[in-house]
């Protein structure tokens, strides 16, 4: 089951639920508890904060959008997630 499903289903009031919505802390704990994933990158945008979470083995993820008041909605997820190094080798200016 796709984490987002369940989230969907376990966020606790209803309007929220819909939404895919909660707590952060609570979708963060939802989520490495049910789900082994754990947050692999952050990032800003548009005053709010983007957090993905992936399980390490298996490739689910999640996209959770965060607000400044800790409200975290799910904006995406999907199973197929893999780290990689893109850096450029060292000198390289781009």
């Amino acid at each position: 089951m796709a984490a987002g499903a369940f989230l969907l289903l376990a966020s606790g009031v209803a309007a929220q639920a819909v939404q895919g919505c909660a707590e952060r802390d609570r979708i963060r704990v939802d989520l490495a508890e049910g789900f082994g994933q754990r947050r692999v990158a952050v990032m800003l945008s548009q005053g709010s904060v983007v957090e993905i979470y992936a399980h390490p083995e298996l490739g689910e993820w999640t996209a959770l959008r965060v607000g400044p008041d800790g409200l975290a909605c799910v904006i995406d997820f999907g199973e197929v997630f893999f780290a990689v190094d893109d850096r450029p080798p060292e000198g390289d200016p781009l």
